[in-house]
């Protein structure tokens, strides 16, 4: 759903008629459908973990459910509320890989798209969310994270083959928000 919102509220004139909305979105479930879809597992982001003394702690975890643990890392890494360099990024997904080995959990050689298939579904969520709560709910603050959001998708989406229509979509967006 946070998709289907994501090509409703946020690009609008980006796409100027629903042919252009439903072929750019058939992309996306194409890619994804092609290579395994990630499922939208959890709310796994900066805001829901705290520390304290020491230890973190979710706070916000009603929605756990089993699914890609590729999913919580993407939300993490790619979260519109905090801005990771790309340095910090392969840190932590090095940092990651070497406990998945550590305790002895293989690493699959689609790892690596599956991590960015699962950052952009959990972006365009955000959008999606950000765009309703913004512009329907009236909650303006959200929409200040857009621009994070919509420039990691970009990053993201860049790197996944036959999305070229999606990626130039953002990049349109981008130009539009400077």
């Amino acid at each position: 759903m946070g998709a289907e919102l994501f090509f409703q509220e946020l690009p609008g004139p980006l796409f100027q008629d629903r042919q252009d909305k439903a072929r750019v979105a058939e992309r996306v479930a194409g890619a994804k459908g092609n290579r395994g879809a990630p499922g939208v597992v959890r709310d796994f982001q900066s805001q829901n973990i705290i520390i304290r003394n020491g230890q973190a702690y979710l706070i916000d975890f009603q929605g756990m459910r089993p699914g890609l643990a590729e999913y919580d890392l993407a939300s993490l890494l790619y979260d519109p509320y905090v801005d990771l360099a790309g340095a910090e990024r392969a840190e932590l997904i090095a940092y990651y890989r070497a406990r998945q080995i550590e305790n002895g959990i293989a690493i699959d050689g689609d790892f690596d798209l599956k991590l960015r298939l699962c950052a952009m579904q959990r972006l365009m969520q955000a959008l999606g969310a950000y765009g309703f709560l913004g512009l329907v709910k009236g909650h303006k603050h959200f929409l200040n994270h857009v621009s994070a959001a919509v420039r990691s998708l970009h990053f993201i989406v860049a790197k996944i083959d036959r999305l070229t229509e999606l990626e130039k979509a953002l990049s349109e967006l981008m130009q539009q928000s400077v």
